[in-house]
This record gives structure tokens, sequence and C-alpha cells, in this order.
């Protein structure tokens, strides 16, 4: 009769072995998730280390020039002539005519050639004069020869320099939008020094905007970054980028020293990135927005995805060629001994669960088979043994085979074999019979 072994093809050791192979290749697939992770943190770390150290480079270049504005203007606020004119009242005198023209050739062998500084001047109230490297000027000729054509209104600028400061970096004139973006900056000091509350003059030093300007945009600045210099008023002193983004930036929100913040700007995800300067109290800010490095982070991703999935092709492609190499030798036995059971085999049988039924089924087999030669073994020695006390013949060779496959053993050569015989059992049981 044959017998027929069915399964779910699931069951099968070929898949059994082709799913361990392919689960492998789930572990490089688990470590090139990790890696693009890290991956992406360390970007934005050494993003964020690259802005700042483009920061502290602009702030190198700018605190520098900054300081060196501020020996100019110690140096102006030091000189006699200046110190003299800063009682001169009117009317003045040929003297003071003489101290001006004096000063004018001072101020005009200050003039750096290649410095940040556009031009320089002094206010003195007393005579209500302005004196500069080349010329001496009334308030408003010297408005109408730099200040009209950029914008400035005559009256704030007049009361600015009439207003008393301490070493401060302030726009002259700011955009017309923004009324925050300093579009000509001007650093001032109060004169005397020493005696702020009666000031009597005013240095400003105007900055050169371009040189101002190419201080920051020569930086090799991120694609898409802006980058800002704020002062404590919420003024943009220089601007490169965006303005979008830099209007959106408040002093205040920036406390500390140096930091990073994390921040949407009009629905854009950015970095703000900040340093303090050390000469004032400009910060210089870097906004960046989060897609410039992720456009970085999304290449490794797409080249991590691209990765898995040429490993998941190949390596399936690997691990059905080892799993049907090494199934093909069991296959084999499971058939032989489906053969040799008799057993017909569907589709997707375990072959191990096979084996295992095959040899147990063997094993019963054999053990029932022996059972019925115990039995007839038992049959045969009791009629080797009858055959043997009739004293009927055997052969020598059969009598020795039948010795050891019937385990008998003569212990000696000697021996006796009685025979009783009953003649009649009738007494026998008339004794039982009245005994009850």
């Amino acid at each position: 009769m044959e017998t027929r072994i069915m399964g779910s093809r699931k069951k099968s050791v070929f898949f059994s072995w082709l799913i361990s192979y392919i689960s492998i290749l789930l572990i490089p697939m688990a470590i090139s998730s990790i890696v693009y992770i890290e991956s992406s943190k360390i970007i934005e770390r050494e993003t964020n280390k690259a802005n700042q150290a483009l920061l502290k480079q602009t702030r190198q270049a700018i605190d520098a020039s900054v300081a060196d504005i501020e020996k100019l203007s110690l140096q102006i606020a030091l000189n006699p002539r200046v110190q003299s004119l800063l009682y001169a009242k009117p009317p003045h005198t040929s003297r003071h005519h003489y101290i001006r023209a004096n000063l004018v050739n001072d101020f005009n062998s200050y003039i750096a050639p290649n410095g940040i500084v556009d031009n320089f001047y002094v206010y003195f109230n007393y005579s209500d004069l302005i004196i500069t490297p080349t010329s001496v000027y009334s308030p408003i000729l010297l408005y109408d020869t730099f200040y009209k054509d950029k914008g400035a209104k005559y009256e704030d600028w007049y009361n600015l320099i009439r207003s008393n400061h301490r070493q401060e970096l302030q726009p002259i004139v700011v955009s017309e939008d923004s009324k925050r973006l300093a579009k000509s900056i001007a650093y001032m000091q109060s004169l005397p020094i020493n005696n702020m509350g009666n000031h009597m003059a005013t240095v400003v030093i105007s900055v050169d905007e371009r040189r101002f300007r190419d201080a920051i945009q020569n930086i090799k600045w991120m694609d898409s970054s802006t980058v800002v210099i704020l002062d404590d008023r919420n003024n943009i002193m220089g601007l490169s980028g965006s303005s979008d983004l830099a209007f959106s930036l408040s002093y205040e929100k920036l406390t500390d020293q140096n930091g990073l913040v994390n921040s949407n700007i009009e629905g854009q995800q950015v970095i703000i990135s900040y340093i303090s300067s050390d000469v004032n109290s400009w910060k210089y800010v870097s906004i960046t927005p989060v897609k410039v490095f992720m456009e970085k982070v999304e290449y490794i991703k797409h080249l991590t995805t691209i990765s898995m999935i040429i490993s998941m092709l190949i390596g399936g492609i690997v691990a059905y060629v080892f799993s049907k190499k090494n199934y093909n030798p069991l296959q084999q036995i499971v058939e032989s001994l489906a053969i040799g059971v008799g057993a017909s085999l569907d589709d997707g049988y375990n072959e191990y669960k096979f084996i295992n039924d095959a040899v147990f089924a063997a094993l019963s087999e054999n053990e029932k088979i022996r059972e019925k030669l115990e039995q007839q073994n038992k049959v045969i020695k009791d009629n080797f043994l009858v055959k043997l006390l009739k004293g009927k013949h055997l052969d020598i060779l059969s009598f020795e085979d039948m010795q050891l496959t019937f385990d008998v053993h003569f212990h000696s050569d000697n021996f006796v074999v009685s025979l009783i015989y009953i003649e009649d059992f009738v007494k026998l049981f008339d004794d039982q019979n009245n005994m009850s």
C-alpha cells in the first residue's frame, strides 16, 4: 500500500534555509541604517562647526577693523589741536583758523590707504563746524556733500552728531523698507573722553561700505547661508544672503556669548549659529536652512537605499543558489527513502520530519519482525528439543547451529533423560471429586 506524505510548502527545509540565509542580509542592512543615522548627525555637527569657524573668521576680520577705528578715534581725540578747538567759540580769531588748517593736515596724515575707514571728521559743538581730512565744513555743507544722496535726513543726522556717544558703531542711514538694515555705518565718540557728561565735540568715522561688505562676503560661506551682523539695537550692521531671514532675527533672543538655535522662519527650518564680538556688543550670526545639509543627508540616504536594494537582490540570488545546492542531496535522500518505504510525496513536505517518520517506521517494523522471529524461534526450539529427546537423528552441523540459534548449551556429555508415563488419570479426578 502506498503512503502519501502531505505538508505545507512553507514547512519545506529548502524555504527554512532560504529564509535563514536571507535573514543574514538583515545584519548589513541594519548596520547601513545605523551608519545613515550617524552620518546625518555627523553632517549636521560638522556643518555647525564649519559655520562657527567661519563666524570666528569673520569676527576676527571685523573686530580687527573696529579696533583700528578705535585707535584712530583715540589718536584724533588726543590731538592737541583738537583739544584746543574744543573750547573755541565764535568769533574765531586768526589763531583758530591757523589751528584748523594744521588740523586738516594732521587728519590727512591719519588716512590709511587700505583700511576700512572711508572718511572721518570732528564736529565741534561750540563753533558748529566740522573738520575733515580735506577741509572745514559747515554741517549743512557736509550733509549735502556726503549724506544727502544716501537718503539721510538732515535733522536726524544733525541731532545724531550733536548727541553724546561712547565708542558707538551705529547706522547713519537705514533702509527705508526695513528701518533696520544699515546703509551707512559710522563710529562715534564724544569729546572730551574724560568728561562725557559735558561733551563739546564728536568724532565721526565713516566705515567704507564696500570693504565692510566684502569682509563678510569674501568668506566662503555655505550655499544658501545668510550671515548677519546684529547690534544691541537690533540694527543689521552687515548682511550677506537673504534679507527675509535676517529681518526675523532678534538680538534679545541671542542671550549667550555663542550658541546654536533651531528655529522655524516663515515655514522654513533653519539652524541659527552665533558668536559675540570681542570689542563691542555685536553678534555675528549665521542662518543656514536645514535643507542645505539635508541635501547631503538625502544623498547618503539615496546611496544607502540603492546599496540595500542591490545587496538584497544579489544576496537573495546567492542565498537561493546555496540553499538549492545544499538542499539537492537531502532531496535525493528523501526520494530514496520514499521509494524504500513505498510513500509518495506532496510538494512542501518537511524533509526532516519525513526522514524522522521513515526511520521511526522502519524501527517499528524491525521490532515487529523481531517479535515474530522470537515467537517462531520458541516453537522451533521446542520442536528441536522434542526431536532431541526422542532420539531422532540430527546432523552434527545442524545441531551446532541449533545450539547457537536457540541458545541451548549442554555443560557435560553425561546426562540422563527420564520419561514419566501416567497410565490412568481417572483416579486423580475421582479424588478431586471426593474432596469437593
